[in-house]
C-alpha cells in the first residue's frame, strides 16, 4: 500500500519564513557516481522524531522502525505533483532496510517550501500510519477525506468525512486568522478570510 500526499501549489512563501534547505541534484549520486533515485534524509528524520515526541496522536509511531528519504524527483499523479509518499515495507525493501515503513519527500516538488511547509508535510505521511489497540499492529490508512470545493460549496458537508473535516476547518481559522492579521495587517488572504496558498492531496 502506498499513501501518496498529492498536491503542489505551495504558493509564495510568506516574508520573513525560513525556507527549507532542499537537497541539491548533485548530491543524488551513488558510490561509483552514478544518478539515484532516493538519498537518506537525516534532516526528515530529524523532524519526524520531534512531531512523534511533540504529538500523543504519534505515541504509536515510537516502537516504529522507519526509513526516512529524499526522491530525486516525485512525479504526478493525475496531473498533480507528488510531495510524498508513506509505504509499508515488505519483500526486498523490509530485507535489507529491516525497516516497517518508509517516508519518502520528493526534492523537486518540495523545492520551494519552507520549513514549516516541510514539517507539515512530514505530519501528513506520518498520519498514514495508524494502530490497532488490541493487537499493536501497525497498519497505513487513507485520508480522513476526500472531496472537491464545488461539491461543498453545492452540498455543504453531506458526508461524515467532510463533517469531520468541517469542524476541524471552523476549529483552526479564527485562530490562524488572528495570527495572520497579527504578523501581516495588510495581506489581503486575511481580509478575504482565506487560508495559506496550500493545496495538499
Amino acid at each position: 500500500m502506498d499513501s501518496s500526499n498529492n498536491g503542489q501549489d505551495t504558493g509564495s512563501p510568506d516574508p520573513g519564513e525560513e525556507q527549507f534547505l532542499m537537497p541539491q541534484e548533485g548530491l543524488f549520486k551513488g558510490e561509483d557516481g552514478e544518478n539515484v533515485d532516493f538519498i537518506p534524509a537525516p534532516d526528515l528524520t530529524k523532524i519526524a522524531l520531534m512531531l512523534i515526541d511533540r504529538h500523543p496522536r504519534f505515541a504509536h509511531l515510537e516502537g516504529c522502525t522507519m526509513d526516512y528519504l529524499w526522491k530525486r524527483k516525485g512525479g504526478k499523479t493525475k496531473g498533480k505533483p507528488v510531495l510524498g509518499a508513506t509505504q509499508k515495507a515488505t519483500g526486498l525493501v523490509k530485507y535489507y532496510s529491516g525497516a516497517q515503513f518508509v517516508i519518502w519527500l520528493a526534492a523537486d516538488n518540495c523545492r520551494d517550501m519552507t520549513a514549516k511547509q516541510v514539517e507539515a508535510t512530514v505530519f501528513h505521511q506520518l498520519c498514514h500510519i495508524e494502530w490497532d489497540p488490541e493487537d499493536g499492529r501497525v497498519f497505513l490508512v487513507p485520508h480522513d477525506f476526500a472531496g472537491f470545493v464545488a461539491e461543498i460549496e453545492e452540498y455543504g458537508d453531506w458526508k461524515r468525512d467532510l463533517v469531520l473535516a468541517g469542524r476541524a476547518f471552523k476549529q483552526i481559522s479564527l485562530p490562524y486568522l488572528a495570527m495572520r492579521e497579527k504578523k501581516h495587517p495588510n495581506d489581503q488572504r486575511v481580509e478575504n478570510h482565506q487560508g495559506p496558498d496550500l493545496e495538499v492531496g
